[in-house]
C-alpha cells in the first residue's frame, strides 16, 4: 500500500489484461512486434495509430481470434492462451467490432442474451425471464429500449448499446471497442 494524503492506495493490483511483447507476422510482414500493454481494473485506454499499424490485430491476438507467433497474455497475473474467441469470452475478454454481430430478425431481449444459456423452464425459453435479464443489462447503460422490438428496426446507436449490453451479459472483465 502506498498512501496518498489520507487515503491508502492499493499497489498489488493485477492487472486485468496484460500484452507482453507480442509479435505477429502474415505472411512474412510484421503485423506486431515487440507490442506490450498493461490495462488495470476499471481503466479506460485509447489505441490510436494509423491504417494498418496493427490495432485490430491486436485486438484479434487478445481475443484469441488470432494465435500470437511470440510473446505472452496474462489475466489478472495468469498466463493465458485462447484457443479460440468463445475461450476469451469465458475469460472475460470481450471485444466489439464497428460491424456489430445483431440479428435484425430477433428481438432486442434474444440478441442481448445471444450465445448465453437462456432461462428456460421444461426446456422451453421463458419470454418473461429472458426480457427480465436483458432489460437488466440495459438498465446498467441507461438504455430504455423495447425488450420485444426487432434489434433491426433499432437505430445505430441503439444497436451498439444491445451489442455492448450482451457483453455485459457475458459478465466481460475487459471490453475492447474496435
Amino acid at each position: 500500500m502506498t498512501s496518498v494524503g489520507d487515503a491508502a492506495v492499493a499497489t498489488d493490483v493485477l492487472p486485468a489484461l496484460e500484452a507482453i511483447d507480442i509479435a505477429k507476422s502474415f505472411d512474412g510482414v510484421h503485423a506486431l512486434k515487440g507490442v506490450s500493454f498493461s490495462v488495470q481494473p476499471g481503466e479506460i485506454h485509447a489505441l490510436l495509430g494509423e491504417n494498418g499499424a496493427g490495432k485490430s490485430t491486436l485486438i484479434k491476438v487478445v481475443t484469441g481470434l488470432y494465435a500470437p507467433d511470440s510473446g505472452q497474455i496474462r489475466r489478472e497475473g495468469e498466463d493465458v492462451v485462447f484457443a479460440n474467441v468463445r475461450a476469451a469470452h469465458k475469460a472475460g475478454i470481450v471485444a466489439l467490432y464497428q460491424e456489430l454481430s445483431i440479428v435484425p430478425t430477433t428481438s432486442v431481449a434474444e440478441n442481448v442474451l445471444l450465445g448465453e444459456q437462456l432461462p428456460s423452464r421444461a426446456g422451453i425459453v421463458n419470454g418473461r425471464a429472458l426480457r427480465r435479464q436483458a432489460r437488466e443489462q440495459l438498465d446498467r447503460l441507461n438504455q430504455k429500449i423495447s425488450m420485444r422490438k426487432l434489434a433491426g428496426d433499432l437505430s445505430p446507436v441503439q444497436q451498439t448499446m444491445v451489442a455492448v449490453a450482451r457483453a455485459l451479459a457475458t459478465d466481460a472483465r475487459v471490453l475492447i471497442l474496435d
